[in-house]
């Protein structure tokens, strides 16, 4: 039996806990879900559990669970640091997170930045037949939206997102309210979020002119940025952020919408620097777009670009079939019974 960890921690981190399920039935274990960490207390501790949270798996490991596979979606201690600032919080989480990686059977990280980081910092010699990578995403390519009347020809922008510290949304719209005036106020930015009056404040502070704030569900965010050109994953360069796969990137190209990326996405930036329709701030952003306008878009051409990312870097089943290639050998040493 192998009991799932999942519901506490966003719809994107369950996607891919039932994709390591789903790797683990055609391997030949049966596979349950719980809601909680604390009901996996009530099985036997030789059981194999899948967690995606560092203290819930240190929970475990103190309880003499000892056959976890580990699913770590972000660096919980400089996560922590970057909004508390405390040292102390900083020093148990970190202490916490070597104990975590060196007593779990399996690990995934959402890039190779964030794997050898963790690996250098906590000194792991585990070698790659224990550990996988896989970016975060959270939707599959939507082709008819790329086809939506005046989607390449009118100048708008998106943000989808929170208003927390590290998606930089202060950045964001500093950089559009200097898009506005470069493009004599032609343009549109459209804010897709759930803290409404927090951005209302940071717009007004930044003399954002045009812009609409809304707030949709994940599933109606195809036909939110039907009709919108570019959209924005600005981040400040610093760990958290050079690790991290935000998912915003693939509802972006799932959209047709052409990304407005930092550098310090490392993980991306290495898959995009081959791209035609991407915008990166390593390069004058207003240069560059406005030398996109002088240009016209084809929307075929922006399609099979962003659906060739989508047949492999984003392409779940691919994952699915490379992640089972590396737990097979493991669950037969060490989990089958």
């Amino acid at each position: 039996m192998a009991v799932i960890v999942k519901g506490n921690n966003g719809t994107v981190t369950d996607t891919y806990l039932e994709l390591i399920g789903q790797v683990l039935i055609e391997l030949g274990e049966n596979v349950t879900y719980v809601d909680s960490y604390k009901k996996v207390f009530a099985y036997p501790k030789n059981e194999l559990v899948v967690v995606a949270i560092s203290l819930e798996a240190f929970q475990l490991i103190l309880h003499g669970f000892r056959h976890i596979i580990f699913w770590n979606q972000g660096i919980a201690p400089e996560e922590n640091f970057l909004v508390r600032g405390s040292r102390l919080k900083l020093f148990v989480f970190n202490l916490i997170e070597w104990i975590v990686f060196r007593n779990v059977d399996f690990m995934l990280f959402v890039s190779e930045t964030m794997k050898k980081y963790v690996f250098g910092k906590y000194k792991i010699t585990s070698d790659d037949r224990y550990v996988y990578c896989m970016p975060c995403m959270n939707t599959e390519l939507h082709p008819g939206v790329f086809f939506t009347d005046k989607k390449y020809t009118e100048l708008s922008f998106a943000y989808v997102g929170s208003m927390t510290v590290w998606q930089a949304f202060e950045d964001t719209a500093d950089l559009y309210s200097k898009i506005e005036k470069a493009f004599d106020y032609r343009s549109k930015l459209f804010v897709f979020t759930a803290d409404q009056e927090e951005a209302v404040k940071i717009l007004s502070d930044k003399n954002v002119d045009n812009y609409v704030i809304d707030y949709v569900q994940n599933e109606d965010l195809p036909t939110a940025l039907a009709g919108v050109k570019y959209g924005f994953i600005l981040r400040k360069d610093n760990l958290v952020n050079r690790v991290a796969t935000p998912t915003k990137i693939s509802t972006y190209l799932s959209c047709g919408v052409i990304p407005i990326y930092s550098q310090c996405l490392e993980d991306f930036a290495s898959i995009a620097k081959n791209m035609t329709y991407a915008v990166s701030d390593s390069e004058d952003i207003i240069e560059k777009l406005k030398n996109m306008e002088t240009t016209q878009i084809d929307p075929e051409a922006v399609q099979k670009e962003y659906k060739d990312i989508f047949d492999s870097y984003y392409n779940q089943q691919q994952h699915k079939e490379k992640l089972k290639e590396k737990l097979g050998p493991v669950y037969e040493k060490k989990w089958k019974k």
